[in-house]
């Protein structure tokens, strides 16, 4: 199973689905003409995607793989036993896998790290199965961004329910790559890093290991935390690379108490290495989010007026943390709002 040293074509994928249109079923990324590719010493990346019945999806992802017309590739994914379509799916496109395989696993962190075993790049991602890349992403990173000097290479993304249905998120990711940013990654969404975005050097990797199985939410921001650590020389892309979609399965939608538990247990295992200061604006967040919380549960639920004088309560206690949480403004604003 080979390892891509050319580029991919639409006219070297089999053809999409009925009523596929758009990227990446009729649509490419931008082809680097050969005389500068070859001038040009392009690192090996290498991708995993982890699938577990996301035959819905999946295929989407992998032509966004195939599609980056990028010289120097390697594409591995690790199913766990799928019973819907996407092992038909996959294999349509084995010619242009390393590697795949398709047994039961012990969940999503095990499927990643079983690929990443297998991973010889220069620089390892994840992409899971229902989310994918954006046309010229390899691109703008190691070829427009040079990254290739960098450890940690991270982006923003769209969200969205398609690709068709897309918003670039104001979780753009924080501007520097810090376990005290990390940890309020789950309290504070401007401090989010979209795993789909991440690429590590094989040097950092080595340093760092495989993700922590343990962990079923908070696997990736554990894994940079202990990057970050190390302090590795970080390059954050502000062209959005990657697309992550929002469904009623995604974890995003459906993770609640369990989110929490292991975002309190992620805090406490790596406290130490924050300092008093850091440590106590931390803990108001936290004490913030469950505060807030109620409020946006009520708003899910369809109430959308939520009461002026808990708010301003909330508010006058976090005075900090309100003022800079966009979701939380948008309740004071309706609060105020005249009834229609």
């Amino acid at each position: 199973m080979p390892i891509l040293n050319t580029t991919l074509t639409l006219k070297d994928l089999p053809p999409p689905p009925p009523g596929k249109t758009g990227w990446p079923w009729t649509e490419q990324s931008f082809l680097l003409p050969d005389r500068i590719r070859d001038r040009l010493e392009l690192p090996r990346i290498s991708i995993v995607t982890p699938n577990y019945n996301q035959g819905e999806f999946i295929e989407e992802t992998i032509r966004s793989v195939l599609l980056q017309n990028y010289p120097s590739l390697e594409y591995i994914i690790i199913d766990g036993g799928s019973t819907d379509e996407s092992i038909k799916i996959i294999k349509k496109y084995e010619q242009y896998l390393a590697f795949w395989t398709s047994e039961p696993d012990r969940g999503q962190s095990h499927a990643i790290n079983k690929g990443f075993e297998r991973c010889t790049g220069d620089y390892i991602a994840w992409m899971n199965a229902d989310d994918c890349y954006l046309p010229d992403a390899l691109h703008h990173v190691f070829v427009e961004a040079k990254a290739n000097k960098f450890d940690f290479i991270y982006g923003c993304t769209y969200n969205g329910s398609s690709l068709n249905d897309k918003y670039l998120s104001y979780r753009s990711g924080t501007q520097t790559f810090a376990t005290k940013y990390l940890l309020r990654a789950f309290y504070g969404e401007q401090y989010v890093i979209p795993s789909q975005s991440v690429f590590v050097s094989r040097r950092l990797f080595e340093k760092v290991g495989l993700i922590d199985e343990n962990s079923y939410y908070c696997m990736d921001i554990d894994w940079f935390i202990r990057m970050a650590l190390e302090r590795p020389r970080s390059l954050k892309i502000s062209q959005p690379i990657c697309f992550y979609r929002l469904h009623p399965q995604s974890k995003t939608i459906s993770s609640g108490v369990g989110n929490r538990e292991e975002a309190l247990n992620l805090t406490q295992k790596y406290a130490s290495h924050l300092s008093f200061l850091e440590r106590l604006q931390l803990n108001r967040l936290i004490n913030y989010s469950e505060e807030i919380r109620p409020y946006f549960a009520a708003y899910a639920a369809g109430k959308q007026k939520q009461p002026f004088q808990k708010l301003l309560g909330t508010m006058m206690k976090f005075p900090l943390e309100a003022l800079s949480n966009r979701k939380f403004i948008g309740l004071l604003k309706r609060a105020v709002a005249p009834f229609k």
